[in-house]
């Protein structure tokens, strides 16, 4: 009885996946973007974080302006601020404040393949000073900033904000930290 039950599953799991769709097994991995918007004329700077499930190709073939944009609206993955850090200069009174978000990859890897060990994340800086990290590989994404803005009002003002309710940092509980900058 147990053997007749054996052969019945392996014939349903043939027909099954004879059946189904060639490219379901191909799921498409997990992207992480991020949106730049500088606008010095409004004082205004902010970074966020976003991911799709995309295929490599497709953003392979959307990556081909000079600028590294992906498109006209400022989205970025990784490799291309990595190459090209986008910077932004915002006066506050007489001084400016540089912003400037740079991609940075490091593959900590040994004796694995894990995203676990991959160092995958944008890091902000004003005037070289850290601002904070986008942490954009799967098992960084769920946890820290997700979005930063940078104005001014009589002084430079930073806000990080978290949508998680899970993340590290007791100060960024799901809401908004915000302080003035140096």
């Amino acid at each position: 009885m147990r053997d007749l039950m054996r052969t019945g599953m392996f014939a349903l799991s043939v027909c099954l996946s004879a059946t189904a769709d060639p490219r379901a097994a191909l799921a498409d991995s997990f992207t992480s973007f991020v949106q730049i918007a500088c606008a010095p004329e409004l004082g205004y700077f902010s970074i966020r974080r976003f991911g799709l499930s995309l295929s490599p190709q497709y953003i392979d073939r959307l990556q081909g302006s000079t600028s590294g944009a992906i498109n006209s609206q400022g989205i970025y993955v990784e490799p291309a601020l990595e190459k090209a850090p986008v910077e932004c200069n915002l006066t506050v009174g007489a001084k400016t404040v540089r912003l400037r978000a740079a991609g940075v990859y490091k593959d900590l890897n040994k004796d694995t393949s894990s995203y676990r060990f991959i160092v995958d994340k944008i890091e902000v800086t004003a005037n070289g000073k850290p601002l904070g990290d986008l942490f954009l590989n799967p098992f960084g994404f769920q946890a820290g900033i997700d979005f930063m803005e940078v104005f001014v009002e009589g002084a430079a003002i930073v806000r990080r904000c978290t949508y998680y309710e899970h993340v590290d940092d007791p100060a960024l509980k799901a809401g908004c930290t915000r302080e003035m900058l140096p």
